[in-house]
């Protein structure tokens, strides 16, 4: 662009030269067309250069933003954040992984859509399956009918409709357990020997799209999916086994609820007095 002006401005000092000749008006109108596309091509230059800077600038900051998001990804394990459970392939993880741990509130509607997958999954004999359901004694239910707006009751008849659901699957010896635990659990979860696909419980009601996080199991223990093993070991110690065996006490090593603790049985006391007999 700078060398169209210089040619412009030379036809310009030059054109003097041709006066009264057939060149004159010729050579004017050329120099200050050359002038002006030069003026002009300077100026969209300079715009063109910012809008690449800008680009370039943004670039480098999508650069560094995806450098960070990938150190933390690898330092927790995550391997993928997804919209909702629609893009879960639930399927495979119930139907192919080894040891299967859920965590849900009642269940119910989850393990009745995938009916036919714990289905196929249980005709595995030599797979596992543990499952921990909110106990229908548990004191948490109360503030979970006040969340879903929906009775007490209503919610004991849907975990018992699970309990039910998985004992009629259960078939040629699956190892299945399902436990009732008391804690206010935060999250669902689908976790198997390989990934943890954790689920967040949102506070208000109806939220259309809830995202699912998907954690890699680490060879160094690092990750977040050994941090959820341990929550599954806290809401163990919080949980009584409720198929295939109806524990109707709290044994050695667990904690009770409240509401356990006040209609505690003999059988604790009797734990209890041995164990201070010990500890003398």
């Amino acid at each position: 662009m700078a060398g169209i002006m210089v040619v412009s401005l030379v036809i310009m000092v030059l054109s003097p030269s041709y006066a009264n000749s057939p060149y004159e008006h010729f050579l004017g109108a050329v120099a200050e067309s050359l002038l002006v596309g030069g003026l002009l091509g300077f100026i969209f230059e300079l715009i063109l250069r910012k809008d690449i800077l800008k680009i370039v600038s943004e670039m480098q900051q999508a650069i560094d933003t995806n450098r960070r998001w990938g150190d933390v990804s690898r330092v927790l394990g995550l391997s993928q954040i997804l919209k909702s459970d629609r893009d879960l392939d639930t399927r495979s993880l119930v139907k192919d992984a080894f040891r299967l741990t859920i965590i849900m509130n009642d269940g119910r509607t989850w393990l009745s859509t995938h009916e036919n997958d714990f289905e196929d999954r249980m005709a595995r004999p030599e797979t596992e399956t543990t499952v921990y359901l909110i106990h229908p004694e548990s004191g948490y239910l109360s503030s979970l009918s006040k969340k879903v707006d929906s009775p007490i009751e209503l919610l004991q008849s849907k975990i018992h409709e699970s309990i039910d659901l998985l004992r009629k699957l259960a078939k040629n010896g699956h190892a299945l357990r399902v436990y009732g635990h008391f804690l206010p659990a935060t999250y669902s979860l689908i976790h198997t020997e390989k990934f943890s696909c954790h689920i967040p419980y949102p506070i208000g009601r109806k939220v259309e799209q809830v995202p699912i996080f998907v954690y890699e199991k680490k060879a160094d223990q690092a990750g977040f999916y050994d941090s959820i093993v341990r929550d599954i070991e806290v809401i163990h110690q919080h949980a009584l086994e409720l198929y295939p065996n109806r524990q109707m006490f709290i044994p050695d090593g667990k904690l009770s609820s409240d509401l356990l603790l006040a209609e505690r049985s003999p059988q604790i006391e009797s734990q209890k007095n041995r164990r201070k007999a010990v500890r003398k």
